[in-house]
């Protein structure tokens, strides 16, 4: 559990990351 805690983390870190300031920053341009 703990290694597949660790790893999922990582990985849904990594993808969030990159979306999150991808989609903010087009996204908060259109919406403001």
């Amino acid at each position: 559990e703990a290694a597949k805690t660790g790893a999922s983390q990582v990985d849904t870190s990594k993808p969030k990351a990159a979306a999150a300031p991808a989609a903010t920053e087009p996204d908060s341009g259109e919406a403001n």
